[in-house]
């Protein structure tokens, strides 16, 4: 990608020299300098964001990426294949991740499966050593997908989310 030397120039000035403190109960940290990531909150942040993450290895017929929520979907005669492709995706991302710095939270990592089987053996993933197992909702950008046993998935927005949103 080539840009002009001028917006590279304001780009990297805007990155360089943030600080940063935290406050809790009423108590300040001390000031620390930040050298990596992007202020949260500006329109230049996002689109930074997204050219940083334009390389991704994923395929564009199975995944949405929204800033930094990625969603990877796929489809198989049975689970075991599911699960196979979903994991061989998984583990593209984290090679790209880790080449990248990029940090995946597994703790925010959420698996669901079209049939929703609390104790079948092969709905989980892994992420760096720690399983994630298939759950019977997720959420995705304000959006809660149900999946109950034998039946397709359903898709429910957060009302409660919403309201809070339209109240602010």
């Amino acid at each position: 990608m080539r840009a002009p030397y001028y917006l590279i120039s304001f780009v990297e000035e805007w990155l360089t020299g943030r600080t940063m403190t935290v406050k809790h109960r009423n108590k300040l940290s001390a000031e620390i300098e930040l050298h990596n990531g992007i202020p949260q909150g500006s329109s230049l942040s996002v689109l930074l964001w997204l050219i940083y993450v334009n390389d991704i290895p994923l395929e564009n017929q199975t995944t949405n990426i929204f800033v930094d929520d990625t969603l990877i979907w796929a489809e198989g005669k049975d689970d075991e294949e599911v699960i196979q492709k979903l994991q061989s995706q998984t583990n593209e991302l984290i090679t790209w991740c880790e080449k990248n710095q990029v940090i995946i939270n597994p703790n925010k990592t959420q698996l669901i499966m079209n049939r929703y089987q609390p104790h079948a053996r092969n709905s989980s993933i892994q992420i760096n050593n720690q399983i994630i197992r298939a759950s019977q909702t997720m959420r995705y950008l304000g959006v809660k997908f149900v999946s109950p046993p034998g039946l397709k998935f359903h898709i429910l927005p957060d009302f409660g989310e919403i309201k809070e949103d339209i109240q602010k």
